[in-house]
C-alpha cells in the first residue's frame, strides 16, 4: 500500500502539519495557518497543485459555527441526475417510498438499447459511492436498482 499520511514537523515549534493524500486529491491539516501556507508553497514549487477548494474525494466539507463540520455530496448527486437526464423530475423527501415496487424497471435484452444499459450501470455505480459514504438512506434504493443490471 502507498503511504497516504505525511507528518511535516516545523523547526520553530509552530506545530506540525499533516498531509493526507489519496490518488489526485488531498488535504493539509495543522494548527498554524502560516505553517500550512509555507507547506503549500513548497509543494507547489515541485508539483502542479490546485488548492483552495472545499471538497475532498467528492465530498464537500463545510465549516459551520460552533466548530461544526458538515459533509455532503450534493454536486456529485447533481452530476448523477444530469447523467441520467432526470433534471426535470421533482425531488422527494425519501429515496424510496415504503413498499415501492420496481415494476417499471426491467432487464434489457442483449443488443437492446445498449447505450441506455451502460448509462444505467454508470448511474447505479455512481450512486454506490454516496450510499456508502454520506447517504446511507440511499442504500436500499440503490440495492434495488442494482438488481436490474445484467
Amino acid at each position: 500500500s502507498d503511504p497516504c499520511l505525511y507528518y511535516c514537523p516545523t523547526k520553530d515549534g509552530r506545530g506540525p502539519a499533516l498531509v493526507h493524500s489519496h490518488v489526485d486529491d488531498g488535504v493539509i491539516y495543522g494548527s498554524d495557518e502560516s505553517c500550512i501556507l509555507e507547506l503549500l508553497e513548497a509543494l507547489h514549487k515541485r508539483l502542479p497543485l490546485k488548492y483552495g477548494h472545499d471538497d475532498l474525494l467528492g465530498c464537500v466539507v463545510q465549516r459551520r459555527s460552533k466548530h461544526e463540520i458538515f459533509i455532503h455530496q450534493r454536486p456529485m448527486l447533481e452530476d448523477i441526475v444530469q447523467t441520467c437526464g432526470a433534471q426535470h423530475l421533482n425531488t422527494v423527501a425519501v429515496p424510496m417510498a415504503h413498499g415501492a415496487a420496481a415494476k417499471d424497471l426491467r432487464k434489457l435484452e442483449p443488443g437492446e438499447a445498449t447505450t441506455d444499459a451502460s448509462i444505467y450501470r454508470t448511474v447505479v455505480g455512481k450512486l454506490l459511492y454516496p450510499a456508502n459514504l454520506t447517504r446511507p438512506d440511499l442504500s436500499p434504493a440503490v440495492g434495488r436498482l442494482a438488481r436490474y443490471i445484467w
